[in-house]
């Protein structure tokens, strides 16, 4: 689902770093409003050029495994597609860390999801780790949390090796009506600072409706 605007909500001054509030609006209904810690990290509406190349890259690999082999262009626009299901990225160019961040909405005549259910969609989705292509070692948990603004979230914390390399995942699941909401975040753990930072995102993170702060 698109999205139509990033606000800034103002600037807040926190030594060492310069803390400012965003938000992105969701529908006509949902915003979601959060802190960005410093400058190293960026809130943009359009995937960034290394997630392009990488859902590019991935989803090769994909259709190969499948012997299908279609040109470049295909592949890039398919990729693109992917990755505009998110309504908005939050990403460290230089460590390459990133959060996804997708509100999908209710289907015609679905039902709202219970507490029950969202939990259970979170452990699938860590369980789910443990079966993708080219991920080694890998350790995740899923619990309840909290996000204020949702009336259900759980999130999944996950450790693994991609290729022989490091990373980390952090998965918030949630529900604010009318919307699924998926925060994805992906650590390489080429910087020490983004995983503590990234956690300082999370925990400003506020939903609101019919335009409220």
């Amino acid at each position: 689902m698109r999205r139509l605007a990033i606000f800034c909500l103002g600037f807040l001054l926190i030594l060492p770093s310069l803390a400012f509030g965003v938000s992105v609006t969701v529908n006509d209904r949902l915003q979601l409003h959060f802190d960005l810690p410093d400058q190293r990290w960026n809130l943009s509406l359009e995937a960034p050029d290394f997630l392009v190349e990488k859902a590019i890259a991935d989803l090769e690999a994909e259709l190969l495994g499948q012997g299908k082999n279609p040109g470049r262009a295909e592949i890039e626009a398919a990729a693109r597609r992917r990755l505009e299901a998110n309504e908005a990225f939050v990403f460290n160019p230089l460590s390459k860390a990133h959060l996804l961040i997708d509100f999908s909405p209710l289907r015609q005549g679905e039902e709202p999801p219970s507490a029950r259910t969202v939990a259970l969609s979170a452990r699938y989705a860590g369980e789910g780790l443990e079966q993708e292509e080219g991920y080694r070692e890998v350790k995740q948990k899923s619990g309840k949390t909290t996000l204020a603004g949702a009336e259900a979230a759980s999130r999944i914390d996950a450790s693994y090796l991609r290729r022989g390399e490091p990373a980390v995942f952090v998965g918030i699941i949630g529900f604010a009506s009318p919307c699924w909401f998926y925060l994805y975040y992906t650590d390489g753990l080429s910087d020490p600072s983004d995983l503590p930072e990234m956690e300082a995102i999370l925990r400003s993170m506020r939903i609101s409706a019919d335009g409220a702060k």
